[in-house]
């Protein structure tokens, strides 16, 4: 399969200002690419990543489309998990300290309410111990993968500003080091409490100034409306349909299709330039290249 680089047209506007706001060329932290299906969001996000790739700079992507229901902990490990485990140990030696693992034990008979165990540091279950701190490999410490429990809001609340607390100060200090990114896909499925880390904690430190080095890219069907005191860190922008120059540079020059007039013109026209739709016509071509459109053996 070819990488995303060698597939990739006519987002030039897009890719060109995300490099400046990674070489810290414009005020601008938080990119915002609003556009309708099938028009290239998701490409554009990896497109992205590639180049944080080639750059060496540290980057993580939660894209709402997946399975995972990202709530407040999902949204912080998964961030950890992308950036760099090892420089959020403090993060994880404070997640491991606030959340405990829940233990359902039933009776087997109807009608029984299930009793729910809190295992805390150092005690055991089953012959395994349920321990806080352990290394993991090299110098990272293992997360534990327990959840809070807490049934009263205010405790959850505290427990919750903890590692929120813990989560920024690692994430500035390895953004002194240099740049990193958040890339948040497909936003038009965004959770409550996704919206809620977002919005009321980490675009706020990027626009402020709290943090230093880290840029935003938000893409989505919706993306946050934000009022105009954020314009000045705020790029905002579309995606186009391909015209049909740049449906002939994807089909002939990426894909490899043979530089037929008339059916670029019928790839144009079937695809409407919209480049999703353009990429199953290519895939469908190749394929049937590939196995010769021979249905003899059938």
């Amino acid at each position: 399969m070819q990488s995303i680089d060698k597939l990739f047209v006519n987002r030039e506007k897009q890719t060109a200002g995300f490099v400046k706001m990674v070489q810290g060329e414009t005020p601008k932290r938080i990119m915002m690419i609003e556009a309708g299906g099938g028009l290239g969001k998701s490409w554009t996000v990896e497109f992205m990543r590639a180049e944080c790739q080639r750059r060496g700079i540290p980057n993580t992507e939660i894209d709402f489309a997946d399975s995972v229901v990202y709530d407040y902990l999902a949204m912080l490990r998964r961030a950890r998990d992308g950036l760099g485990p090892a420089a959020f140990n403090q993060f994880t030696q404070a997640l491991n300290e606030v959340t405990q693992p829940t233990v359902r034990i039933e009776t087997g008979t109807a009608n029984t309410n299930a009793i729910n165990n809190l295992l805390g540091q150092g005690n055991t279950f089953s012959g395994s111990n349920v321990n806080v701190g352990e290394v993991v490999a090299g110098n990272v410490i293992k997360d534990n993968s327990f959840v809070i429990n807490a049934d009263n809001a205010v405790v959850r609340q505290a427990l919750q500003d903890r590692l929120t607390l813990a989560f920024f100060e690692c994430l500035t200090a390895l953004a002194a080091q240099g740049p990193l990114c958040f890339f948040f896909d497909t936003y038009d499925k965004v959770t409550v409490e996704a919206e809620a880390w977002l919005m009321g904690h980490l675009l706020p430190r990027v626009r402020d100034g709290l943090i230093q080095n880290v840029v935003v890219v938000i893409a989505g069907r919706s993306v946050p409306k934000l009022d105009n005191q954020w314009d000045r860190m705020i790029a905002r922008t579309g995606l186009d349909l391909f015209s049909e120059p740049y449906v002939k540079e994807y089909l002939v020059q990426r894909r490899g299709l043979i530089d037929d007039p008339n059916v670029i013109k019928a790839l144009f026209q079937g695809s409407t330039g919209q480049p999703q739709l353009l990429a199953m016509l290519a895939d469908n071509i190749l394929r049937s290249q590939d196995s010769g459109g021979d249905d003899d053996w059938l």
